[in-house]
């Protein structure tokens, strides 16, 4: 069975990251960081999945701005 890794924003390194299910500050926090370690609940991982996706359309719309400003 595939593991399931969320990529997220880690507010403690500052990246946007893949989190693992290991367990490693369970049961409090299920969730870590594939970088810093960092343990999160499910609850923070939503959150910090949102904050990914929201991260990304934010780079794709700058790019958008910096490729009209260089053709233009």
């Amino acid at each position: 069975m595939a593991t399931r890794r969320p990529q997220a924003y880690c507010p403690a390194c500052d990246l946007e990251v893949e989190m693992y299910p290991d367990g490693i500050g369970a049961p409090a926090h299920p969730w870590r960081c594939g970088n810093c370690f960092t343990g999160f609940t499910e609850a923070q991982l939503t959150r910090l999945e949102a904050v990914h996706k929201e991260l990304q359309a934010h780079e794709s719309k700058r790019a958008d701005i910096l490729n009209k400003a260089l053709r233009g």
